[in-house]
């Protein structure tokens, strides 16, 4: 009972700590705000709605942690998610997108997260089909985007030797990261947002086939072809499946060694990567 009061109180310190950071940024940024008010965040980052007298709600982005992977600081991430938003023309995202000192302002992309909304039972299997379809269109579209040659910007290019032309990867595209609304003229869900780009980098677009292998392919039958259906039907080629298998099992196994998988689905990942050729 003792230890659970104590990480409570932690809790709350670090919350404050990261609201006063918040507002240190907005502060010295120049940017007139009435309220913060929290909002859903991740592991990475703590988001804030901001609250100005008639003007559109925008986010605040606060980095929790000092790097967001082995390579790549939060700041990094923050000016290669800036440069990546700054080349999408097809694909909505929240834009404007305006870096602080240590955090980013950005624009309140409306919905709710796909997976949140299948997780709840407001999504159906049919419909998250029709959303597979979609995130496959926008995902082409982001990989229209070929680096330019001696790129010298802040998308980073990912490690690993790989033939053909890089191309811009958004790096952790899942449900988590698309955000839905209601279509009233169709009756369905559509696309509003493409959200969380820090992890943006130039490379092969299988990369970022190998996060929707873990987090929807793996789940839910159907779900790859769904999906390729609307790759292609962006105008994209089917992914390199020898690649694509290729890159899966070095992330299965990576993420094995560095304890990253939950305990309970430890087995399951290491019978699936035995599967894989």
């Amino acid at each position: 009972m003792e230890q659970e009061e104590g990480r409570g109180v932690q809790q709350e310190r670090r919350d404050m700590d990261l609201r006063g950071q918040a507002e240190a940024m907005l502060l010295a940024g120049g940017v007139p705000f009435e309220s913060l008010q929290p909002h859903a965040g991740g592991q990475q980052h703590q988001l804030y709605k901001v609250v100005q007298a008639g003007q559109p709600q925008r986010l605040l982005k606060v980095p929790k942690v000092d790097c967001i992977g082995p390579d790549r600081s939060c700041w990094q991430g923050l000016r290669a998610e800036a440069a990546a938003l700054a080349l999408m023309r097809d694909v909505p995202v929240p834009t404007p997108y305006v870096l602080l000192d240590g955090g980013a302002l950005m624009a309140h992309v409306p919905g709710q997260a796909a997976d949140y909304l299948y997780k709840h039972g407001r999504l159906s299997t049919t419909a998250l089909s029709e959303v597979c379809f979609s995130m496959g269109k926008q995902l082409a579209a982001i990989h229209r985007h070929r680096m330019p040659e001696d790129y010298q910007g802040a998308i980073p290019v990912l490690p690993g030797e790989f033939e053909g032309p890089h191309r811009l990867v958004h790096g952790d595209y899942h449900l988590g990261n698309v955000q839905l609304v209601i279509d009233r003229r169709r009756g369905a869900f559509k696309v509003s947002g493409v959200v969380d780009w820090v992890n943006s980098g130039w490379g092969p677009p299988e990369w970022d086939f190998v996060e929707l292998h873990i987090s929807v392919f793996r789940q839910l039958s159907g779900s790859r072809e769904a999906f390729l259906g609307g790759y292609r039907a962006g105008g994209a080629l089917a992914p390199n499946r020898a690649r694509e298998l290729r890159l899966l099992s070095e992330e299965l196994q990576r993420r094995l060694a560095l304890g990253q998988v939950p305990e309970e689905h430890k087995g399951d990942w290491v019978r699936w990567l035995s599967e894989l050729p």
